[in-house]
């Protein structure tokens, strides 16, 4: 993402302690593919493009955090075993569906629309919602390559 000349946060790694709290707080395990950016992402973004970190890794005022973002969520309705991590832009997320992890923790990705109610996006999620990639590095990458060509 460096090479993207987009935003550059000033974002610090977190502690396994602020990982294990942020677990804690989500009452669900966090995908290892998405642990591993949070440890060795550097900062750097894409223009008008967005992944949610812990609330407490960044410095920068106004970018929404991973636990502020859930925990309010969750206020209107969001189901406690997804994980929002990608606003899409119109006021949904892109999430992680806990329920539904592979054997190596990695969870499937699954839409949250803003423009339904929790009791459609509930019923479209236990349906056959489409994945959007079978980690999230798998998605980071095409994100990347969506973005900025390959």
């Amino acid at each position: 993402m460096r090479g993207a000349d987009g935003p550059r946060y000033a974002y610090h790694k977190p502690t396994p302690e602020q990982i294990a709290a942020a677990e804690a707080a989500l009452g669900q395990k966090l995908p290892p593919s998405y642990v591993k950016f949070l440890k060795t992402w550097d900062g750097s973004a894409i223009d008008y493009w967005e992944v949610l970190v812990l609330d407490e890794s960044l410095d920068e005022e106004g970018v929404a955090g991973i636990l502020d973002t859930n925990l309010g969520e969750r206020a209107y309705g969001m189901p406690e075993h997804l994980i929002a991590f990608h606003p899409d832009g119109h006021g949904g997320y892109l999430c992680f569906d806990a329920r539904a992890r592979d054997t190596h923790g990695e969870c499937r990705i699954v839409a949250w629309a803003h423009d339904m109610s929790a009791e459609e996006n509930i019923a479209a999620i236990g349906g056959s919602q489409v994945d959007h990639g079978e980690s999230f590095d798998a998605w980071l990458l095409s994100e990347v390559q969506e973005q900025v060509g390959e």
